[in-house]
């Protein structure tokens, strides 16, 4: 039998804090496991509340007896290790400038100067976290109309509706205003910084 004994009544109302407030779950569940510990609760019992190992109640009791509240945090390291350190996410995020529009160049790149092969989504998610947005953009209009056009049909106007041709596009004069209509180009995707 092993149970928590030397509690003070300011870490008891802490941890009660603890437990009813942290928006961490495990830190909530260990905070609670070492106060029906203190309270008296066997470890069997404790692993049936919390349907855990006997091992992962005297881990949570070790790191208790250890580090006090800092035990019931997770200590960094936990997880899988990032596949690329600093140094290479930024060198990613300055290829990805050079040919934002083409990602298998910057995968080829990256294969050859280091070895690792990745997925597109791999780069993107990197670029995310380097607060680069992924976006498409759209081809508009190139410029404004050519004024003497304007003026010329304002001169001898259609009639009302019908569409004038300008160029590739058609310039449609409505309650004399006009509108440009243009059949959109092929998307394309760039990344940019926000």
């Amino acid at each position: 039998m092993r149970f928590i004994r030397d509690l003070t009544f300011d870490t008891i109302k802490l941890l009660n804090r603890i437990y009813k407030q942290s928006s961490h779950y495990q830190v909530k569940q260990r905070a609670h496991c070492i106060l029906l510990s203190y309270d008296g609760a066997t470890i069997a019992e404790l692993m049936e509340i919390f349907q855990v190992s006997r091992r992962t109640v005297y881990n949570w009791m070790n790191d208790w007896e250890e580090y006090r509240l800092l035990g019931l945090y997770n200590r960094p390291g936990r997880g899988r290790k990032p596949i690329f350190n600093e140094f290479q996410q930024q060198q990613i995020k300055e290829w990805v400038k050079l040919s934002p529009k083409n990602l298998k160049k910057v995968l080829a790149q990256i294969e050859e100067s280091w070895g690792i092969k990745v997925s597109k989504d791999t780069i993107k998610r990197i670029l995310k976290n380097l607060e680069m947005t992924w976006r498409r953009f759209k081809r508009g209009l190139a410029g404004e109309p050519d004024d003497a056009l304007i003026d010329t049909e304002s001169a001898n106007p259609p009639p009302s509706g019908s569409p004038v041709p300008y160029g590739s596009r058609s310039v449609s004069l409505r309650r004399g205003k006009p509108s440009c209509r243009t059949g959109l180009t092929k998307s394309s995707r760039i990344f940019s910084i926000n």
